[in-house]
């Protein structure tokens, strides 16, 4: 009697205001839910020469869309900045750490750049992924969610420039195409 009184109140959409997917929703980032300046110093070594160094990390988020700076400017003894930090273009371009729209929970999310505590499937196909090991090593990976309510997807991959991970997870939600089933709180989330 117990069983039948609770399915019967997780058909009604008011009793079961959360959907399976909402309650199985991991703990959201903390680099996502960061949104401001971060700073740092120290010192930096290059031949024997001494470099104070200030790592600036700034995140904004804009409406839907976000970014992340993320650099290190090098002052030497002598007050000036560190050249060889500065004499290719992709000294400036290592600064934009990412680009994103949406949040991973989303229906549309997309992160290009910089992955931290990158999921697909709900954490059981990938997990926690962090894709840079350190500043001078970065690499430009992908994260995005496409849930569409009966069908979508979710692709990771590590870089898009060399050959590392790759995920992807299509998925259907079938008893959403059901008319009896679709009102169904818990069975119309079932993937």
């Amino acid at each position: 009697l117990i069983l039948v009184a609770l399915l019967a109140g997780c058909t009604s959409e008011s009793v079961c205001a959360q959907s399976i997917t909402n309650r199985m929703h991991m703990a959201e980032s903390p680099y996502e839910q960061y949104r401001g300046l971060a700073l740092g110093a120290g010192v930096s070594v290059f031949g024997g020469k001494p470099y104070y160094l200030l790592h600036v990390a700034p995140q904004q988020q804009f409406g839907m869309w976000g970014i992340g700076l993320d650099g290190n400017i090098r002052i030497g003894t002598d007050g000036k900045l560190r050249k060889e930090d500065w004499d290719e273009p992709y000294d400036y371009l290592r600064w934009l750490n990412y680009v994103s729209y949406g949040f991973p929970g989303d229906d549309i999310f997309g992160r290009v750049g910089y992955l931290d505590h990158a999921s697909i499937g709900h954490g059981v196909i990938v997990s926690n992924y962090n894709n840079s090991s350190s500043y001078d090593d970065r690499r430009i990976g992908l994260t995005a969610r496409l849930d569409l309510g009966v069908f979508g997807g979710e692709i990771l991959t590590s870089d898009l420039f060399r050959r590392g991970l790759i995920a992807l997870r299509p998925f259907v939600r079938p008893f959403r195409l059901t008319p009896v089933l679709n009102n169904v709180g818990i069975v119309k989330e079932i993937e």
